[in-house]
């Protein structure tokens, strides 16, 4: 049962090979041999944001933002959880309600975005808006570790559009 396993913990299993099969000698010196891991998924890492949001009836809050970190974390086997607020044009944060923040779910054999949910369980895809930051589809560039996608939260004159390019740094 994987649900005990933490992302952010390393794991480690100690192996020893006691015999072997079609008469090969097992070395004294290499029978035993310590394995780690951690569960992490290919998302998992600290990327740069650039990208534009748009705030309905806030000119100065609207525009390009970037570039700033975040890390996105494993949060199941093909999703990322973004950690950290989400910053408006002006560099002040969005002030995302508690929970808002974009969970990424990419399909394994496409590399498109099938959605973008929070960890409060809104569904926050939104139609792509901004061609010129995010393409024709959210998705996931495994050549260059580049996620690109919109989510959206409010309606009417408090709506809120976030058009992003995430793209892989490092490792967290």
């Amino acid at each position: 049962n994987s649900t005990g396993l933490d992302s952010n913990l390393a794991y480690g299993i100690g192996l020893t090979i006691s015999s072997a099969t079609n008469g090969y000698q097992v070395a004294q010196n290499m029978k035993k041999i310590l394995v780690f891991f951690s569960i992490k998924n290919r998302l998992d890492g600290v990327y740069e944001i650039t990208g534009a949001a748009l705030k309905a009836g806030y000119p100065v809050l609207s525009g390009d933002f970037g570039p700033y970190e975040r890390s996105i974390e494993t949060s199941g086997p093909n999703s990322g959880q973004w950690k950290g607020s989400v910053l408006w044009a002006n560099g002040s944060s969005s002030a995302l309600p508690a929970g808002y923040e974009p969970n990424i779910t990419v399909d394994p054999a496409t590399d498109a975005i099938t959605s973008i949910t929070s960890t409060a369980g809104i569904f926050m895809t939104a139609p792509v808006v901004r061609t010129d930051i995010v393409g024709a589809a959210q998705r996931y560039d495994v050549a260059t570790k580049t996620l690109y996608f919109e989510f959206t939260y409010g309606a009417g004159p408090d709506s809120r559009l976030f058009s992003i390019k995430a793209k892989y740094v490092r490792p967290r």
